[in-house]
């Protein structure tokens, strides 16, 4: 159970959320709990705000539902299938004494942030209209033919 907010974001706009989130003071923790300064090309990483938290592991990764901090799930291309795979930010509401109201506050400010960066649109997904965020590089890809999921 959580919050979510599903988008398609470039690399460019994903660098601009990067700093955004680095003045936060927020740090990014691969799913082994290892700090990162960059993204490898891997796409799921963990938000958090201290420098040594205490992540709760499963199968020596990260556990989301039982770990204090935000989902960041990486938009990806892929160029053989043609295919933008989305991308999400969450945070966990499983446990309400995991993450605190700051967390919530913070993981809100994060949503605003994304939204005014990327732009809302109206795309076809699962046979039906939806509406997503989405950066106007990715929206032009689809003009080019590749599909989004």
């Amino acid at each position: 159970m959580g919050k979510q907010l599903i988008f398609y974001m470039d690399k460019q706009d994903e660098e601009r959320f990067l700093n955004y989130i680095y003045n936060m003071n927020y740090h990014v923790y691969d799913l082994n709990g290892q700090s990162i300064a960059r993204l490898p090309e891997r796409y799921l990483f963990f938000l958090n705000k201290e420098l040594s938290p205490n992540f709760v592991y499963k199968n020596n990764k990260i556990n989301q539902l039982a770990s204090k901090g935000i989902e960041f799930s990486r938009t990806t291309i892929n160029e053989d299938s043609r295919t933008i795979i989305r991308g999400r930010l969450w945070i966990s509401t499983f446990d309400n004494s995991l993450n605190g109201l700051d967390d919530y506050n913070d993981y809100n400010l994060m949503i605003k942030y994304i939204k005014r960066m990327l732009k809302k649109q109206s795309i076809m997904g699962k046979g039906k209209r939806q509406i997503y965020y989405i950066s106007e590089s990715l929206k032009r890809l689809v003009e080019d033919g590749y599909i989004f999921r």
